[in-house]
């Protein structure tokens, strides 16, 4: 499986838009910033060991941002921040985006995000249910690998098929257009052109394992 930045090429500040809630900044007897309710008791600086969390988490913003490309950046942001800490500090921030009311459409989004990995048989289970939150994404990359060649019988296969939740499938795409320094600094798509199925496939599972989604 490749290694390297799950978030290579993707937003990480979640900056756009608006100002921080400080989640870090308040004692655990102070559930409220701005006006915008935590969920519930808390104690900050807990990730997923429950030590320190791994990163400081996106900005949220309080306003809706006025373009689709700041909301999804802030989306990706915090869908990457929330795969990458759990426990208390994750309950926490993914409540305090459940009671910002611009965010309040997107939480099918949020919890989908916050799903532990799967096997793959039951990635593939959702396939075709159109559920909120979640996309039907191909292991080998359809649009590539139908340009080298491959037929549609193949790509559409459902070994090919599994359900991730939307945000995850957004973070893949942007990972396989960006320069990777294992793939010789090409992106996974470039170094992909002249590669069998076999290694496409690999590549593509091995891309689900490192966003959180397939168990190892």
């Amino acid at each position: 499986m490749p290694a390297g930045n799950p978030d290579g090429g993707q937003w990480t500040d979640g900056g756009a838009g608006g100002g921080s809630l400080g989640l870090f900044e308040i004692t655990p007897r102070d559930n409220t910033i701005d006006g915008v309710q935590l969920a519930g008791d808390w104690r900050p600086g807990i990730g997923h060991n429950q030590g320190p969390p791994l990163d400081e988490p996106p900005e949220i913003p309080k306003q809706r941002p006025t373009t689709s490309a700041e909301r999804t950046k802030y989306l990706r942001a915090a869908a990457g921040w929330l795969a990458r800490n759990s426990g208390p500090v994750a309950v926490a921030y993914a409540g305090t985006m459940n009671n910002v009311e611009w965010l309040k459409d997107y939480h099918a989004l949020i919890q989908a995000a916050r799903d532990e990995p799967k096997s793959l048989e039951e990635l593939q289970q959702g396939v075709g249910q159109y559920r909120p939150g979640y996309d039907d994404h191909h292991i080998v990359e359809q649009t590539w690998a139908e340009r080298f060649g491959f037929a549609r019988s193949e790509i559409d296969d459902p070994s090919n098929l599994v359900s991730i939740p939307r945000l995850t499938h957004y973070r893949i795409t942007g990972w396989y257009g960006t320069r990777n320094v294992n793939f010789n600094y090409l992106s996974p798509r470039e170094y992909l052109r002249d590669k069998s199925w076999e290694e496409r496939r690999q590549i593509g599972l091995g891309a689900l394992v490192m966003f959180g989604v397939l168990k190892p």
